[in-house]
């Protein structure tokens, strides 16, 4: 890394399924802005003006660790038309991460480093860390609890400690009638919490008045088309995907469902195509070991008939070999 560049990524490529949806829906900045409202602190909200929420599209999750969570940056004015940030981090691993504080520290300097670039002469902007989890956390928020330290001398050393406290969002513990956003944020977030639970097909289940209303919406066979593959690349099986096609077309009118019949096949077309290449290519690797090992196979006999070859010139010869094995 060049001296003074910042170790973050810009519009990085997406392979998870979760990544995908999560950022597909949260980068909308309707989405984004309903789903803050709703889950920040009211003091906060009224300290924000959220209509006028920017979206950045540089990330800040180490490469190693983007199979595992992802982030979005947002920019929002203070009342006062200072800038402040939104740093949401979504967590979709199995297991929570006991160091997330840490780890919010580590990404929030990356921030602040690069926001002290981009409003040049100005002080550090405050950052609200969010996170997002699809596993129930249990886990403190506060910076402070990592630290090694009986009671009596954090207390002692406490001015000379960084702290904070990150904001929670546990999908775990929300019900389908508690998620707050609008339509698009509510069906996201009911689906990330079931498919952790395995229960996607329930989710539709229970999706199927939502989905109904996105009829009214902009781009929504777009945004159910989304949902479709996030839906196929998450199923266990292929049963799973035929129930869940005719689930998603079933709670549309019949035009649109027309539409993402074939919307719906095309998307378990690709992802046949894509398992089939994944397999070609583990029957090639299969094929190639197994050439490997009849070559190893026949050099060894081969070698075994020169050795044979060898020993009974010698024996012809009157010479007894000395062989050890």
């Amino acid at each position: 890394m060049e001296h003074g560049k910042h170790p973050m990524t810009k519009d990085k490529e997406i392979h998870c399924p979760h990544d995908r949806l999560f950022t597909a829906t949260f980068k909308n900045k309707e989405a984004a802005g309903r789903f803050l409202e709703a889950y920040l602190p009211s003091k906060v909200v009224e300290l924000m003006d959220l209509s006028q929420l920017e979206v950045d599209n540089n990330h800040f999750v180490d490469q190693a660790l983007q199979q595992y969570r992802s982030d979005l940056l947002y920019q929002v004015p203070l009342t006062n038309g200072k800038p402040a940030y939104i740093y949401m981090l979504f967590e979709h691993q199995s297991t929570p991460d006991p160091n997330m504080p840490f780890r919010l520290l580590q990404y929030m300097v990356k921030i602040w480093e690069y926001t002290r670039e981009k409003h040049k002469n100005q002080g550090l902007m405050p950052i609200l860390p969010l996170v997002l989890s699809q596993s129930s956390w249990p886990y403190s928020p506060l910076f402070s609890q990592m630290m090694d330290l009986n009671e009596a001398d954090h207390e002692t050393l406490a001015p000379w400690i960084p702290d904070f406290q990150h904001l929670l969002v546990d999908l775990s513990t929300l019900d389908m009638d508690e998620l707050q956003g609008n339509v698009y944020g509510k069906i996201v977030l009911y689906l990330l919490k079931s498919s952790r639970r395995g229960e996607i097909v329930k989710a539709y289940q229970a999706l199927a008045p939502l989905l109904q209303s996105l009829q009214q919406q902009d781009n929504a066979l777009g945004f159910i088309e989304t949902l479709l593959r996030y839906s196929v690349q998450v199923a266990e099986d292929v049963a799973t995907v035929e129930e869940l096609r005719k689930l998603v077309v079933n709670s549309i009118d019949q035009t649109a469902g027309e539409t993402l019949m074939t919307l719906a096949e095309r998307i378990e077309q690709e992802v046949a195509a894509k398992y089939q290449q994944q397999l070609a290519e583990m029957a090639k690797q299969t094929e190639l070991a197994t050439k490997e090992k009849e070559l190893v196979a026949r050099e060894k006999e081969l070698t075994l008939k020169r050795e044979q070859t060898l020993l009974k010139q010698l024996r012809d010869a009157g010479i007894e070999p000395n062989i050890q094995h």
